[in-house]
């Protein structure tokens, strides 16, 4: 079966661009090439894709679904099935294994010749430009760039771009040190234990807090689809209650970043490799690299889990009310005002001549249909998150009693970027990371509909009693005058900045606290 798989990916990126089953067409709907469409910008709309809304889990089930129908119409194919990376299987000590070999090895031997692997990467069959006036950075890419992933770079929109990223790509350009550094960056964002104590050296009880993989199993407890499904509406539903909920945006993000390359070793005050900018760590370019479509395939089993375990196979529900629901400037071919139901049309997916798919075509993944009858239903083989019985941490004895917010408005911050919290004990010069939040986002945010929908993002870090106590914000001290400070950041490109992009300094979010027993 994995032999169909490489020979589908080469069968769909060998055909000509303008082919509706191409390779290079069928990545385009999430981002680039930018057609001129749209309701909101007639120079550039940003993509068909849904982020930040509760169409995130449908729309990218749709978008994997057309990848492997395409896949299935190269000769010798039509029963291939496009396999998931399962991003939480461990090892027999219960680590992160490392990507599977095949999508991390130059070339692949085909029906005995050695080709370049079609998994590996992909090499772009016609330019794309980034004509957006005034932009400060440049999407362009020129006819033959390959898709590429941490430690390298593949910005070369402009002259600057083009030196640093020359400069980048030598420093790393021997494939087996990039897949060695890639794997450990992998492991890291999904093990990503915080320290939590003042001396910096041990080990914290809570490793939800930055584990991508905890991230996941903790999103398979979330209560309602609505939560479940995307970073705004998780938003102030995160309350200080357990288990925390979790959405499955989060964690996907974060494998982007992780991927492409961006930051986040999963040590506190470890180093990250600066300027290293792969394709997957941009909303515009990431479905051009070839493990996008793995990824999320994986996000669609996790999403699958979610639904089993709470028995949502046949129906999910969307409040109307909530801001995930909304449009406020449009989105696509989407108009302005437009409140998103499990009917709302998935563009830009047909089902027939005339009409699209809607969320709730495809709720229920082993009973999906054309009106004409073919059928297009699936389902998943055994996976990680199978067997989950209950959250990755318990809390027991330790009440959650406070919460700490940052809010960041990602039109200032160019690209994507980690949002990172930290506390400074009275009378320490030392920083104690409480959280992060990676933000998958792009360079031109303005110009985009749906990232003017979801300017501000939030990091909640909810605080237990040992935890501020290990921090020193205890009420003795501050009857002392000795008060802990909280500290929000945002990291981008290789950089951390305290000081500017944020839009109110940390506080405590008053209506949230709440002292919860267990």
């Amino acid at each position: 079966m994995l032999e169909k798989v490489v020979r589908a990916f080469k069968g769909l990126q060998s055909l000509p661009p303008d082919n509706p089953n191409s390779y290079f067409n069928i990545a385009g709907y999430h981002g680039e090439p930018f057609f001129g469409e749209g309701t909101t910008n007639p120079n550039w709309w940003g993509g068909y894709c849904h982020h930040g809304n509760v169409l995130f889990p449908t729309w990218h089930r749709m978008y994997v679904l057309r990848l492997e129908n395409a896949m299935r119409s190269v000769s010798g194919c039509a029963d291939v099935s496009l396999p998931f990376w399962d991003e939480c299987e461990v090892d027999a000590d219960g680590k992160p294994m490392s990507i599977p070999e095949v999508l991390t090895r130059p070339t692949f031997t085909l029906a005995g010749d050695e080709i370049p692997n079609p998994l590996y990467s992909y090499k772009l069959q016609t330019k794309l430009d980034h004509e957006v006036k005034g932009a400060a950075h440049r999407y362009s890419k020129p006819l033959g760039y390959q898709t590429v992933r941490y430690p390298q770079s593949g910005l070369v929109g402009n002259a600057w771009d083009r030196l640093a990223t020359r400069s980048q790509n030598s420093d790393y350009s021997d494939p087996a040190r990039c897949k060695y550094e890639l794997n450990k960056n992998i492991k890291n964002w999904l093990s990503g234990n915080v320290t939590l104590t003042n001396e910096g050296i041990e080990e914290t009880r809570l490793p939800d807090t930055a584990s991508v993989s905890g991230r996941y199993r903790t999103s398979l407890f979330t209560e309602n689809y609505t939560t479940f499904s995307n970073n705004t509406s998780l938003g102030d539903v995160q309350i200080a209650i357990f288990p925390r909920p979790m959405s499955l945006e989060s964690p996907h993000n974060a494998m982007h970043l992780a991927v492409g390359g961006f930051y986040q070793p999963g040590v506190y005050n470890a180093s990250e490799i600066a300027g290293a900018n792969g394709d997957m760590g941009d909303n515009e370019t990431a479905s051009f690299d070839p493990i996008f479509f793995f990824h999320h395939c994986f996000v669609d089993y996790v999403f699958w889990r979610w639904q089993v375990r709470h028995e949502s196979e046949n129906k999910l529900v969307i409040d109307p009310n909530d801001p995930g629901a909304k449009l406020t400037e449009g989105v696509g071919n989407m108009k302005p005002g437009t409140t998103l139901t499990v009917d709302t049309e998935l563009f830009p997916f047909k089902k027939d001549e005339n009409d699209y798919w809607t969320s709730n075509d495809i709720t229920n993944i082993t009973s999906i249909h054309t009106p004409k009858g073919d059928d297009f239903s699936y389902s998943y083989g055994k996976g990680s998150l199978d067997d989950i019985k209950e959250p990755p941490a318990k809390f027991i004895g330790d009440p959650l009693i406070d919460v700490k917010k940052i809010t960041v408005n990602r039109a200032e911050t160019r690209g994507s970027f980690v949002m990172r919290m930290f506390a400074k004990p009275p009378n320490e010069n030392v920083l104690v990371e409480l959280g992060r939040e990676p933000i998958l986002s792009r360079w031109d945010v303005e110009d985009c509909p749906n990232c003017r929908d979801k300017l501000d993002v939030e990091l909640k870090v909810h605080l237990t009693r040992s935890m501020k106590n290990i921090i020193g914000d205890t009420q003795e001290n501050r009857d002392a005058g000795n008060e802990a400070q909280y500290l929000g950041a945002v990291q981008s490109y290789g950089q951390m900045d305290f000081t500017d992009n944020l839009k109110e300094e940390v506080h405590e979010a008053a209506s949230l606290v709440q002292t919860v027993s267990f």
